[in-house]
């Protein structure tokens, strides 16, 4: 089987998706990028035009899907970052 590889993941859902294939032993990668795990929608009220910076696609999401969260919910499910 080819390997996949997802860029750019952003949300919790699609880790889930990534966590289940490697699970069943599929040779599935995925990469994030730092504004995904350091930003959140919250960033978008900075005051004046100052919150469209934060423009990027995919779009930024709520804060309970950074990585750090995402363990502290459920550490045993944690997916290394490399």
């Amino acid at each position: 089987m080819l390997p996949s590889s997802s860029v750019h993941l952003s949300c919790n859902e699609a880790l889930e998706k990534v966590r289940e294939a490697r699970d069943r032993g599929l040779p599935v990668y995925a990469e994030t990028c730092p504004q995904y795990l350091y930003l959140s929608l919250d960033n978008f009220d900075a005051p004046g035009f100052e919150g469209a910076k934060y423009v990027f696609t995919p779009p930024l999401r709520e804060k309970w899907h950074h990585s750090g969260e995402r363990s502290t919910r459920n550490p045993s499910r944690t997916l290394r970052l490399e």
